[in-house]
């Protein structure tokens, strides 16, 4: 009785982890048609919803980008004034 226990529990298991895995394979990709494309770049589907965080961020990324001299090289950059 215990073999036919652990294959019933084996089968189980290959099954649920089957099905999560198509679950989450089907969900990756999608292919987005040109005439789709506009409503992407809409002003609503920007993930930052407050402007300030957002001008706060940009401000960090061109301090970054600055710190490098444009040669690739390391640099602090804080951003700091």
């Amino acid at each position: 009785m215990q073999d036919d226990d652990t294959t019933t529990m084996a089968r189980w298991t290959t099954a649920v982890l089957l099905v999560m895995s198509t679950g989450l394979g089907s969900t990756g990709c999608v292919l987005v048609m040109p005439q789709e494309r506009q409503y992407l770049s809409m002003p609503e589907m920007t993930p930052a919803t407050d402007t300030l965080e957002d001008m706060f961020h940009a401000h960090i990324e061109a301090a970054r980008r600055a710190a490098t001299n444009g040669h690739g090289g390391g640099g602090g950059g804080c951003g700091c004034g």
